[in-house]
Formats: structure tokens, sequence, C-alpha cells
């Protein structure tokens, strides 16, 4: 009796002891083989959250949206008054008209004056002509001496004075033209560069015009309207705060012993608290160099020596992959675990 009952707590020392070796090696080998899972509860959903401010001085005309409402992409979802626009419009276009009736009455004398240069060109070198004609005369004249008919001698004086007047006052009035030409051709170049101002003006207002109804190319959720219909809003003055409602991202914090798990392009999974039954995949697209101490507010000071070592959170952006939740919300909780 006594040998069977020390065989038996042989058999139960071996057994127990393989027991050991198999749950050793088995752990062993899980350690070695077995993807590890590192996982983080503090991850929140996170989105494009911005303000519309006005780009122009204006009045509220309508609000076409209210908070809660869902505007797709292009819609309108404040409209302001265009009418100082369009009277700026109206006057830019109204001088322009001027300009251009000015610059073509301008264009359209040149071309005479050019004309009445020529004839008086030709008129004053014909004069020159006739004025040392008159001088040649009169120098003969004087050359005859006592020969000389005092009468002659009168009469191509007076021919000589006459001619001198005449081609004097054909130089000034072909003087008077080229200052007129010059007059002309100054006025043309400034109402040329009037009018280009003025079509740059004008260009302006009609790109300015879209400020005057508030669209943007997504589609968002309207969170606060900040004005009311009828008040006259300022540049920069805030309209509407308003969310995406297609981008969103996740911000998960995991511990800084995790690090080396965490790179951009790695896959992760991700359960929402609002979805607990469905598992959404995702991807690491940014792992921050600031951890948790230095992002905070007051950062701890360790000069003195004295100090308690806290493992520090890293913030990680992901981005959802595929199939996304049905309904999203910024700053909704959720848990994200990645396999190593």
């Amino acid at each position: 009796m006594s040998h069977w009952i020390s065989n038996n707590k042989s058999r139960i020392k071996m057994t127990a002891m393989s027991t050991v070796v198999m749950l050793l090696f088995a752990y062993l080998g899980w350690e070695l083989l077995a993807d590890k899972v590192i996982e983080t509860n503090i991850a929140y959903v996170e989105g494009e959250r911005y303000v519309l401010s006005s780009a122009v001085k204006a009045r509220v005309e309508k609000l076409v949206v209210a908070p809660g409402d869902v505007a797709l992409e292009g819609d309108i979802l404040v409209s302001l008054d265009e009418r100082e626009w369009q009277q700026a419009i109206d006057d830019t276009q109204h001088a322009l008209g001027i300009m251009d009736v000015e610059r073509a009455y301008y264009q359209g004398q040149l071309p005479l004056i050019e004309e009445v240069l020529s004839q008086q060109a030709a008129t004053s070198s014909s004069l020159r002509r006739g004025l040392e004609t008159a001088k040649t005369s009169l120098r003969r004249q004087e050359g005859l001496g006592d020969f000389v008919v005092e009468k002659d001698k009168e009469d191509a004086d007076m021919a000589l004075s006459d001619r001198q007047r005449l081609y004097h006052e054909s130089k000034t009035a072909l003087q008077m033209s080229l200052l007129q030409q010059q007059e002309f051709t100054h006025d043309i170049n400034k109402n040329m560069l009037r009018s280009a101002q003025l079509r740059h003006r004008l260009a302006y207002f009609e790109k300015l015009r879209r400020d005057y109804h508030v669209t943007l190319p997504e589609a968002v959720q309207v969170h606060d309207v900040h004005v009311s219909e009828g008040v006259v809003v300022n540049v920069g003055e805030p309209l509407l705060t308003v969310t995406s409602v297609n981008d969103f991202w996740l911000t998960a914090y995991f511990k800084e012993t995790e690090l080396a798990a965490l790179s951009e392009g790695t896959y992760v999974d991700v359960v929402l608290d609002a979805y607990p039954e469905q598992t959404f995949s995702g991807e690491i697209v940014a792992v921050s160099r600031l951890a948790g101490a230095a992002l905070s507010a007051s950062t701890p000071n360790y000069s003195a020596g004295n100090f308690t070592r806290i493992i520090q959170r890293i913030p990680v952006t992901i981005n959802f992959r595929g199939h996304m939740p049905a309904h999203l919300a910024v700053g909704l909780s959720a848990r994200v675990s990645v396999s190593q």
C-alpha cells in the first residue's frame, strides 16, 4: 500500500512538472510568436471647425441657415446687401464710359491737327521762301544807290515787312498746333491710364461679388450664427461657425513606452463608444513630436531635482479608412488598438 502511494506521488509530481514545463513553453511561444496588441481608450473624434467672416462691409440681407442646419456644397449660407456694391459698379462703368468718349474725341482730333500741321508747315515753308525773295529784292534796290527809284525801294521794304509778319504769324500758328498736338497726345495717354485703372477696379468689384453671397466648397453643419438680419457687418466680423460633415479624424494618446510600435502608415482598429458593436479601420498619418508634458499649459520644472516620473502620452493622428460611421460628431470618445 505504501508503495502504491509512493508511486502515485511520483506520478503526480511528474505530471505537475510536465504541466509547468508545457505552460512555460506555451508562454515563451506566445511571447515570441503571438501578435501583441497595444490599446488606448484616450481617443477622440476631431473635425474641421472654423468661423466664416465677412469679406466686405455690408448689411445682412438674409440668413439662409440656422444652427443645426446642414448646407451642401455651393449652398448660400448668408446673403449681404449688394446695393452699395452695385452703385460702385455703376459709378465705375459710368466713369469708364466718359473716359471712352473723351479718348475717342482726342483720337479723332489728332488726325485733324496733323493735317493742319502739314498745311501750316507747307505755308511756313512758302512764306520763308517769299521772305528770302523779299530780302533779295530789297538788297538789290539798296545796291543801285543813286539810280534807285525811291518808290521801288519803299515797295520792296514794305513787301519784306509784310512777309516777315506773315512768316512770324505762320511760325506762331505752327507752334500752337504742335503744342495742341502734344496736349492731345498727353490727354490720350492720361485717359488710357485712367481707363486701365477703372477697368482694374471694375474687375476687382466683379470678383468681390461672390463675397456678398457666402458659400462653401464643401458640405457643413451650422453650429452658431453670430449676426442677425438687418445689421451692418464690418470686414472680418464673424458670421457663422460651421463644421465639415465629411472631414473627420481621430486623435489618440498612446504611452511613450509604445512609441516604437507607432509609425505613419500603420493600420489600427477603432471602436467608438457611440458604436460599441462595430470596429472601424484607421491609418496613422502623424505621430506628434510633442509629448503630454510639452503640450501642458504649465511645463513642470525639474531644476530642484525632486520629481516623480510619469509615463507621458504621445498624440497620434489617425484617419478613417474605408467604411465610416453613419454619424460622426467632434468630441466622440473612442478606443484604438494597434497589432504589433
